[in-house]
Order: C-alpha cells, then sequence, then structure tokens
C-alpha cells in the first residue's frame, strides 16, 4: 500500500518533482545557521545513547531526534 499525501501524485508517495521540499530544506538550513546555528556531521550513536535518545522520544521530551538531542545539550550547559 502506498501512502499518499496532499498534493502528491497517489502513486508515487513522495513525489516532488519541482524540488520545492528540496528548496525548503535548503533554506531552512541556511536560515538556522545565519541565526548561529551549526551544521553537525553525520554518524552512529552508541548503542547507550541511542537506548537514551529513544526513551526521551517516547517520554515526549521533545518532538524529533535532533529536537531532543538540542534541548539536552541546552540544558547540560546550563548545569
Amino acid at each position: 500500500m502506498t501512502r499518499s499525501l496532499p498534493n502528491r501524485q497517489p502513486d508515487t508517495p513522495y513525489h516532488d518533482p519541482a524540488g520545492k521540499q528540496a528548496g525548503w530544506s535548503r533554506a531552512n538550513e541556511a536560515k538556522r545557521i545565519a541565526a548561529g546555528g551549526r551544521r553537525l556531521p553525520g554518524g552512529v550513536l552508541p548503542a547507550d545513547a541511542a537506548d537514551a535518545l529513544a526513551e526521551l522520544q517516547d517520554a515526549g521530551y521533545a518532538s524529533s531526534a535532533t529536537a531532543c538531542i538540542a534541548r539536552a545539550l541546552v540544558e547540560a550547559a546550563r548545569r
């Protein structure tokens, strides 16, 4: 079963021929960097950190993995 989203072709769930999503993502990233944000390198979390991240997300600590990590970093720095 394919998942269709509004304004998408039903047979291709994430069809974006104009590249609007990619453009939005690049613009959003540039805006965050201009506001002092920092791009982080990709990588793999150790198992214990991945488990902790999953627990935080399940508990509603933040809305996404990135938001959980960002909030935890800010809170740790304030201690």
